[in-house]
């Protein structure tokens, strides 16, 4: 308002004083308005640094308070969570380190899938983690979401061939393609330096040939790599899920989904205000709305290294991590609705 008011006296002053005429208002106008306004906003800028960092000092002040009273609220099941999380990435580094020998000699491309699997999923799941711990359900929700997809993954590559799984493998190059086509299309606005012709022509290459081996389908889309198993030129993502009977959690899938894409979600609608009294927009950290994240997490994970588990049995250790990991899955859950319903 303040800057309104300052323009307009400017224009004011400028009639008054007969340096602007009315006739020239309509063409001297909006370059006079631009000036104006890219010198007021060098002034703020230049004041908004000076005070920069005295503010920042205040505001994460703030958020070191809010994260420490939200871990206190919410500890028990954070620290179920993060000892699950423990677990599962030892088991799953000593099972690399046991089996590394035997799947490069014997070219298991399944456990090589597997392992390159779970080590994402331990990843999306401290990225799940962290987000809680820092007042995110929401986001962490809309991580899970991957998590699940690594999970579904899993658990279909873990019930097939080796095929399969070189097929998952290679359906990279195909994804590597497209991607490359696209920043060479986009170079010039995007900024971004393009694949070279050379190198986009090899995977192309490369790419002719996994369809020479493994039939034209295997480039069709994200999950291509599975049509032969699933029976359908282009699968999806349920074709997955019902393949390995996990596509019960399909309306939570949905759920999550809706926080990556930009459809109208009503006020309230959010993990972060369900225990608010009255409609609030959420736009910074919430101590609510844990349950969901925090239980969803544990079990997708737990069903991701028990997958990987699995695909060498005959380890009595290794079927007991998998049988702590489900027993931990339970508590992080009933800790979680404890403390809600609290």
């Amino acid at each position: 308002m303040e800057s309104d008011e300052a323009l307009t006296q400017i224009f004011q002053q400028l009639l008054a004083d007969g340096t602007l005429s009315v006739d020239q208002m309509e063409t001297e106008g909006p370059r006079i308005a631009a000036d104006f306004i890219n010198k007021a906003a060098a002034v703020q800028l230049r004041d908004l640094k000076r005070r920069m960092p005295s503010s920042l000092r205040e505001i994460r002040r703030d958020i070191r308070g809010f994260e420490k009273r939200n871990l206190q609220r919410w500890r028990r099941a954070f620290n179920l969570l993060e000892t699950l999380y423990l677990v599962a990435a030892e088991t799953g580094s000593d099972f690399n380190e046991a089996e590394r020998p035997k799947i490069a000699a014997e070219k298991d491309f399944r456990c090589e899938a597997l392992i390159h699997i779970h080590a994402r999923a331990l990843l999306v799941a401290s990225e799940c983690l962290c987000l809680m711990k820092c007042g995110y359900p929401d986001g962490a929700l809309s991580r899970w979401r991957t998590l699940h997809e690594l999970t579904v993954i899993a658990a279909f590559l873990s019930q097939n061939s080796g095929e399969v799984a070189l097929r998952y493998l290679v359906s990279f190059e195909f994804r590597a393609v497209e991607a490359g086509e696209q920043m060479k299309k986009y170079a010039p606005r995007s900024k971004v330096e393009p694949p070279t012709d050379t190198e986009i022509n090899a995977l192309r290459s490369r790419c002719a040939s996994h369809k020479t081996v493994f039939g034209p389908n295997i480039g069709n889309g994200d999950y291509g790599w599975a049509s032969d198993v699933i029976g359908k030129s282009r699968p999806n993502l349920l074709d997955l899920e019902e393949a390995v009977g996990l596509d019960h959690w399909r309306p939570r899938f949905k759920w999550s989904s809706q926080h990556n894409h930009g459809g109208h979600r009503p006020i309230g609608s959010l993990l972060a205000v369900t225990e608010v009294k009255s409609p609030v927009f959420a736009i910074g950290p919430s101590n609510s709305g844990m349950v969901d994240p925090l239980h969803m997490t544990a079990l997708s994970l737990t069903k991701a290294t028990s997958a990987l588990l699995i695909s060498r049995p005959g380890n009595a250790d290794r079927a007991i991590a998998a049988g702590l990991l489900l027993k931990l899955s339970d508590d992080v859950g009933k800790a979680a609705a404890k403390v809600e319903h609290a």
